[in-house]
């Protein structure tokens, strides 16, 4: 509501980008993790798979 009707102040502002970037690395964070749990676990599948054909 604050947005429609008022300005925020400079501080305001800057803890509000603030907690968007901070947010924005957590995500990233979870992206990265999710990742590389993917690529080990693609990893492992693969190795298993291809010494059962040996």
């Amino acid at each position: 509501a604050k947005y429609l009707f008022d300005t925020f102040s400079q501080e305001a502002l800057v803890d509000m980008k603030f907690l968007i970037q901070s947010d924005i690395y957590k995500y990233l964070g979870v992206l990265f993790e999710a990742r590389e749990r993917f690529e080990e676990e693609f990893f492992f599948e693969n190795q298993t798979a291809s010494q059962d054909h040996l």
